[in-house]
């Protein structure tokens, strides 16, 4: 063997002797925790012994590891005093004020923990939250060492109300695990049932589901939040999920969600909520299956939706498949439930004019505000760039006198105000009054006008006008579980002076829907389009009529609302050029 082989040879070797004990080193370094005791203790109070092996004196720059007892909220790994905990010590070699980590990385401490105690003015109770020893590098946030160890104590376990197991996605977990930091809190746990890197848990906290329907609502608690420094994932929090449950197998997971992306810590360039979103379609697994007052039904396939997609910042488009999961909760089933000829619940679910409110909503300055309990819904709403609020309108129930499904008076509160400053106005509608008789009744409202100076027309005020004539003949009416709902209620302006002259008698209206219920039962959230008037397409719908117009300007000769009419008109009926072009030829 040449010189040079030899002296490889053994230059090699060295290597080999040299990296064996580092690699041997390497594999001892996962920390380990055991007590002498994590189950079954003393709720009033029990001496248990931790101990700990493995512990590197000299990570994180020798800062040390936390060492803490209590819930998992938010907020548990903070360099703060955690009001929260009933156990919170720093664990440090050569340290005497706390726990003292021996060079060899063991360490030892006995510690008093109790199913119930007094922190911050606040009892907390094991009863009510889970309790861990939690243990974690000092100041660091270095996820990958945390170790958390659950207590459990006699007569402290209650009856699991259900949880929704749910990991969001799982390759975005992956990911943030490779160097970014996971904390559930607020409930939320890790699921050490699941697979690394492990999904959560999300504790129930209330249910709306009739198992005759097959539908429902199931709210979530807990928050879990991401962040990756170094890829300038600064935040990215989920929290209080909720499941929509439809009769057809399919759903939706709504999402308080909240992030900041790019940029710096201190200004990140993509920031976003915390808002409530519809964050994922759901496709269930079969119905849900009820046994008591227990209901699981399983979560076969999740697709990020627009908004959901969005929030992520660009990580994932549309449609992106997130994680599967289990719904698992007590429900509190309505009991059977008759109207007979009391209601004491409803609502009137209404737009007035599709046209009237896109015509306001298109106006830069206007305003659609509700007010009196009345609710401006996301139903039917007109696009415009102004950030007017033009969904259709629900008003609340006040009273009703009822004597059959086709026969019944109901009053209903609340007001809608529709606001055009440049055109001098603001209308109130509001306290509609529904009467119904057979296939036809009407539609009583108090409608106000007020007229801003320089408007032609004097303020009109009415009180429990004759609003609007409807006709029933093809509305559909369902009386089940103490709920009478009637859909596509037919209307028609009762009188030109019953809404101020801005249209004609008989000019159609929007349908509108009324649900009635009796005092056991739960009313359905109106989702779909009520059927409107479908008078977007006509221009003459958008405008006042030309006899409610403001004087002409000072000086000017100008009438601005009467030009801006008719701009809108040529424009929107694709007659503008033609009509200029006429003007030159005869100049």
């Amino acid at each position: 063997m040449s010189k040079v082989r030899r002296l490889g040879a053994v230059a090699l070797g060295a290597l080999l002797l040299v990296a064996a004990p580092a690699t041997a080193q390497a594999q001892q370094t996962k920390p380990s925790v055991s007590l002498s005791s994590a189950s079954d203790l003393d709720p009033a109070g029990q001496k248990i012994t931790i101990k700990g092996t493995a512990f590197d004196p000299k990570f994180g720059d020798g800062k040390g590891y936390g060492v803490r007892i209590g819930p998992q909220r938010t907020g548990w790994r903070d360099k703060a005093t955690t009001t929260f905990t009933q156990y919170s010590k720093l664990l440090k070699e050569n340290w005497q004020f706390g726990i003292d980590l021996k060079p060899d990385g063991t360490w030892q401490t006995e510690v008093t923990v109790k199913g119930s105690y007094t922190a911050g003015g606040e009892t907390i109770s094991a009863a009510n939250e889970q309790f861990y020893v939690m243990i974690f590098p000092w100041d660091n946030p270095d996820t990958a060492k945390d170790i958390l160890i659950p207590l459990k104590f006699k007569g402290s376990d209650k009856p699991v109300d259900g949880a929704l197991t749910w990991g969001i996605k799982a390759s975005w977990r992956g990911y943030i695990a490779r160097g970014g930091t996971i904390t559930p809190s607020q409930g939320a746990t890790f699921d050490t049932a699941g697979t690394p890197p492990l999904p959560y848990v999300w504790p129930f906290k209330s249910a709306s589901f009739d198992p005759r329907a097959g539908k429902g609502e199931v709210h979530f608690s807990g928050k879990v939040n991401f962040a990756y420094e170094a890829h300038t994932i600064w935040d990215y929090g989920l929290a209080n999920p909720k499941i929509v449950i439809n009769p057809d197998g399919k759903g939706v997971l709504h999402a308080t969600v909240n992030t900041a992306f790019y940029g710096t810590k201190a200004q990140p360039e993509k920031v976003f909520g915390p808002k409530e979103i519809a964050y994922a379609d759901l496709v269930f697994d079969g119905k849900p299956v009820v046994s008591g007052r227990g209901v699981t039904v399983k979560i076969k396939s999740a697709a990020l939706t627009e908004d959901g997609a969005a929030a992520f910042a660009g990580f994932y488009p549309k449609g992106t498949e997130v994680d599967a999961g289990t719904v698992t909760f007590t429900a509190d089933f309505p009991a059977e439930c008759e109207a007979g000829t009391q209601f004491d619940k409803g609502n009137l679910v209404w737009g007035f004019k599709k046209s009237f409110r896109q015509y306001v909503g298109n106006g830069s300055g206007n305003s659609i505000k509700a007010s009196g309990g009345a609710v401006i819904t996301d139903i039917d709403v007109v696009p415009n760039q102004n950030g007017v609020a033009t969904g259709a309108h629900r008003y609340p129930f006040k009273s009703a006198k009822y004597t059959s499904d086709t026969k019944f008076e109901v009053a209903f509160g609340g007001m809608i105000s529709f606001d055009y400053p440049a055109h001098l106005f603001t209308v109130h509608l509001g306290n509609p009054r529904v009467v119904v008789d057979g296939k036809t009744g009407s539609l009583f409202a108090d409608v106000e006008l007020t007229a801003k100076e320089g408007a032609p027309g004097k303020p009109t005020k009415l009180t429990g006008v004759e609003l609007a004539k409807l006709n029933l003949d093809t509305a559909k009416a369902t009386n089940a579980d103490g709920v009478l709902t009637i859909v596509g209620v037919a209307a028609t302006l009762a009188s030109s002076e019953a809404f101020a002259g801005f249209y004609a008698a008989g000019d159609k209206l929007d349908t509108m829907t009324i649900a009635l219920g009796a005092a056991c039962s739960s009313l359905p959230t109106p989702t779909a389009s009520p059927p409107v008037d479908g008078g977007t397409t006509s221009p003459e719908d958008l405008v006042p009529p030309l006899n409610f117009r403001p004087t002409e300007l000072a000086n000017t000769g100008a009438n601005p609302v009467g030009m801006l009419t008719i701009g809108a008109l040529l424009l929107m009926s694709g007659a503008g050029m033609v009509y200029f072009g006429r003007k030159v030829r005869r100049s």
